[in-house]
């Protein structure tokens, strides 16, 4: 708890600036229902993916032509405490298609504004924190753990999510913590 990974700007993040596709991905474990949200993979407060806090789940944000876009998951906090959780994010912003997967299965599908992923290159890549604000407060900070974060410049298909999504599943569905690994 508390821990969290700040990536520098890199020529491999640029890819994520004025692309009009991403694919963002990783295993999660909750180890609380969080009352506030919770930074997972975020750039800048525009962009990445956070708990929203109580029953609410995930919440997806990317800025589309300066305008904050938003996808919200079907699935409660409450439903991945305590147990590792595939998630996948996907935006098309050729058709402004926006997904969320669990578990590689789809959650949410939804249209989004059509354009071009606006970031902000001079903020850095956060996982396990938004954007430094969370500086170690609780309601903030990731309380749990974060693994195999992915981020693709392109729109992954369902079948893709779901053959990572297996890849993985024999590991993750029993349950280890890095502490038991």
């Amino acid at each position: 708890f508390n821990d969290n990974v700040n990536i520098s700007n890199s020529t491999s993040l640029a890819s994520i600036s004025d692309s009009d596709q991403i694919t963002i991905m990783g295993w999660i474990y909750l180890n609380i229902n969080p009352t506030d949200w919770m930074g997972i993979i975020n750039r800048g407060h525009e962009f990445g993916i956070l708990t929203e806090g109580d029953s609410r789940g995930l919440s997806m944000s990317v800025p589309i032509n300066g305008v904050r876009q938003k996808i919200d998951s079907n699935t409660s906090n409450s439903e991945m405490v305590g147990k590792w959780t595939h998630t996948a994010f996907t935006y098309n912003g050729l058709t402004g298609d926006a997904k969320m997967y669990f578990n590689g299965k789809l959650n949410v599908s939804t249209i989004l504004a059509v354009g071009n992923i606006d970031t902000n290159m001079t903020t850095h890549l956060y996982i396990g924190d938004n954007d430094g604000i969370g500086n170690g407060v609780e309601s903030h900070s990731w309380n749990g753990s974060i693994d195999e974060v992915a981020i693709f410049n392109r729109t992954l298909n369902a079948s893709e999510i779901q053959k990572i999504y297996q890849y993985g599943a024999g590991i993750y569905k029993k349950n280890h913590t890095f502490s038991t690994l």
